[in-house]
């Protein structure tokens, strides 16, 4: 099949095309699809360059991208509630930059949500839902996402505010009008968070959720407390008390969760850079370096 590869680390140039990677084969708890739409991640980008491998070399070829969006072509043996035909989306952790891949966790597809939402809206929406499950709020609470423009901080703005938080967010000037039209008070970031913040909640913040990874001397001073903060950025934090959500064996209520908030409108996402399998180098030159507020897709089988 056609897919994307890298069998060493470095910058986009180690991505090639290849025509024969092998088609996989599903496990008793997995479904094959035909990849519509794989979303491109800051995270594909880190794990390419190397900068997560601890020094260790690859020792097969790689397949970028976590999440995809498709049609259903193959059934594990254990599989029941899904059928070959479903349009669905989920996480391919042996790679979606291909014709196939297979998915351990997904979801269908509702009828309303496009392939290239569906097939980037995931990991983003994930961590955003496992961090403010976790902070567990109540309706009326107010949360300050640190980093509110990015991929994970729209999805967090939006899951808070249909959970019916008050939400505070920063971001650069530029971005201020965006994070104003998710329904959150925009604030600048910067030396001035710590003010800025309490200027907007004089009482006091009950949760933050975390997606840049800086100012966390600033965040430990406007939350008084590193339980009402989850970091999704910051791997220093667990030394200051702060904790980075945990991954779930089971992922089902949470992708049930996210896909109702998909289907009724209250998460949305805009997608603003698509690429072909062709163009694999460039789209992940475009994630390294555009800092963009849109998300970023492979197009693979757009005629399905």
């Amino acid at each position: 099949m056609k897919a994307v590869q890298y069998k060493d680390y470095g910058n986009p140039d180690v991505l090639k095309r290849v025509d024969d990677a092998l088609i996989p084969v599903c496990g008793p708890h997995e479904i094959r699809i035909k990849v519509v739409c794989a979303g491109i991640n800051p995270f594909d980008v880190k794990k390419r360059s190397g900068m997560m491998s601890k020094g260790h070399p690859l020792d097969a070829p790689i397949i970028p991208s976590t999440e995809a969006s498709g049609i259903v072509d193959a059934l594990g043996s254990q599989v029941t509630d899904t059928k070959i035909g479903d349009a669905v989306f989920g996480f391919a952790f042996g790679g979606a930059a291909c014709e196939y891949a297979l998915l351990s966790q997904w979801s269908h597809k509702p009828d309303n949500v496009s392939f290239e939402t569906a097939g980037s809206v995931l990991v983003s929406a994930h961590a955003a839902l496992r961090a403010l499950n976790e902070l567990d709020l109540k309706q009326g609470n107010t949360l300050f996402v640190h980093g509110g423009s990015g991929g994970v901080g729209q999805a967090t703005i939006q899951m808070a505010i249909a959970k019916g938080l008050s939400v505070i967010a920063d971001g650069s000037e530029k971005n201020q009008a965006l994070i104003q039209s998710l329904g959150a008070t925009p604030i600048r970031y910067g030396e001035h968070l710590v003010r800025d913040v309490y200027a907007h909640a004089p009482n006091g913040i009950d949760g933050i959720v975390d997606t840049s990874g800086t100012q966390l001397e600033d965040l430990l001073t406007i939350a008084k407390t590193p339980l009402k903060i989850r970091t999704l950025a910051n791997y220093d934090g667990p030394s200051f008390g702060v904790k980075i959500p945990s991954y779930p064996k089971d992922s089902k209520q949470l992708l049930d969760e996210i896909t109702g908030y998909l289907a009724d409108g209250r998460l949305k996402v805009k997608v603003t850079g698509k690429f072909t399998l062709d163009q694999a180098q460039e789209a992940h030159r475009f994630v390294q370096t555009q800092h963009t507020s849109g998300r970023s897709v492979f197009i693979i089988n757009e005629n399905l």
